[in-house]
């Protein structure tokens, strides 16, 4: 061996062990994003703080329940900024006027409204402005994660999937009667089915937008057995809530539908679909008669629902009593969500004192905030509806109307509107819809493309 090959094999370095992660291909940004709004969507929609309820009443019948609702935003906020942060789509472009009117919203509310509460009272402290946060962040991460994934799987195929989850949610309504014969209190409301939702409207209202969702699907992409169950399911849902602003809000979607499949197919075709409604008011009214015999938390229900009687009336004329005494500003945060004690009436016969909200999202925001959040509210809902007139051209457009709609009637009747992650995720779709409707209107980006998720 001469010395100079002697001296190469001195320098040459030792061997390494391979490197076991090598083999391990590492998911790109759009798998990431693909994964991360559907774990959002299941976390939100399918509502596992009240999952978490039900679960605990079986098995302690009390206690526990917190601890669902903690795990839960956790989880939420941990999906939101990973899918927030691994979209590629403009935020601009995703939510669009819109959702720069709703964040606008929660933002003027949280800030004015706490800063009126601490003026107020110097050592107060509220978690409030939290949870208005979270709700940001979800219509942020949900619109920018919609609009980045929607042209790759297809428009069809990601609203198929939201179908099944609110189908899911609609059926769990379904089984809350089943629930309180095994004795899950959780699952009612006085005798008005909630599921996994946190109360009557908003279970009602999620009926609908399934509704929406699945008549929407068999007008523009023809039927299907998935739409079809969906439909029946979430009408008998929104009768076994006994909530009179789903009853109406199904009438209204009903006709809205009707009309656009008229338009879409032909007169003729709206015949078969007029009919089965009417067939389904005929069976929810003969419901409506078997139920007040049996049951009597739910006669109570429907005894409120015959006689138009909730105590709404009251709240809202005392509401508007607060609102007038300060208008700018408001009263600060919860003044219109948990007013002090006075007497007010229903339909049972005696009368009590109780602290209730005004009931009315619109009043909550002008009795806590003053006069600038609800302005950019309504705005929220003018750009929306401005962005899909009617009739709306697509199917991006006609989900987006039918669910604006849904969002603005619910806020008449409820203050607790934007307190559920699920309504910010409802949001975010909302603004995502009206962008990729406008991607699908445009001939030179088509709305599915061949580019797979990799």
């Amino acid at each position: 061996m001469t010395p100079a090959s002697s001296a190469d094999t001195n320098s040459r370095p030792p061997l390494r062990a391979p490197n076991p992660f090598l083999h391990l291909r590492i998911p790109k940004a759009s798998t990431i994003a693909f994964v991360m709004f559907w774990v959002v969507a299941f976390f939100t929609v399918a509502n596992l703080a009240g999952l978490a309820r039900i679960v605990v009443s079986a098995v302690e019948e009390v206690g526990g329940i917190g601890r669902g609702v903690v795990g839960t935003t956790r989880f939420v906020g941990a999906a939101c900024l990973m899918l927030a942060a691994t979209t590629r789509f403009p935020a601009f472009r995703a939510l669009g006027a819109p959702g720069f009117y709703f964040l606008a919203t929660i933002a003027l509310h949280a800030i004015i409204a706490t800063a009126v509460s601490t003026v107020q009272d110097p050592g107060f402290a509220s978690w409030t402005y939290l949870y208005r946060l979270m709700g940001m962040l979800i219509v942020f991460a949900t619109a920018t994660g919609f609009a980045d994934i929607a042209p790759r799987i297809g428009l069809e195929r990601i609203l198929q999937g939201l179908l099944v989850l609110l189908a899911a949610v609609t059926i769990s309504i379904l089984m809350s009667p089943i629930l309180v014969f095994v004795d899950i209190a959780y699952a009612v409301d006085r005798g008005r089915s909630i599921g996994v939702l946190s109360g009557p409207n908003h279970s009602s209202v999620f009926a609908c937008l399934t509704f929406s969702l699945a008549c929407s699907l068999i007008t523009w992409r023809g039927k299907s057995a998935l739409s079809i169950s969906a439909i029946c399911a979430s009408v008998l849902a929104v009768f076994i809530t006994a909530s009179r602003t789903g009853m109406i809000l199904l009438v209204l979607l009903t006709a809205m539908h009707i009309l656009l499949h008229a338009r879409k197919y032909g007169a003729r075709t709206v015949i078969l679909p007029t009919l089965v409604a009417l067939t389904t008011l005929a069976i929810m009214a003969w419901l409506v008669a078997v139920f007040v015999e049996f049951s009597g938390g739910t006669r109570y229900a429907i005894g409120r629902l015959a006689s138009m009687d909730t105590g709404r009336a009251l709240t809202w004329q005392y509401g508007w009593s607060k609102i007038q005494e300060a208008p700018i500003f408001g009263h600060g945060i919860d003044a219109m969500r948990v007013m002090e004690d006075r007497p007010w009436t229903c339909s049972t016969p005696h009368r009590y004192r109780a602290p209730c909200g005004v009931h009315m999202q619109y009043m909550l925001f002008f009795g806590e905030a003053g006069i600038l959040p609800l302005i950019t509210f309504l705005l929220f809902f003018a750009s929306a509806l401005a962005r899909c007139p009617w009739p709306p051209a697509s199917f991006a457009k006609t989900i987006a109307f039918a669910w604006t709609m849904c969002m603005a009637f619910y806020g008449l009747t409820a203050d607790g509107l934007f307190i559920q992650p699920s309504n910010y995720f409802i949001i975010g779709i909302i603004c995502s819809l009206l962008s990729v409707g406008d991607m699908a209107d445009r001939p030179s980006r088509p709305l599915h493309t061949a580019k797979p998720l990799e």
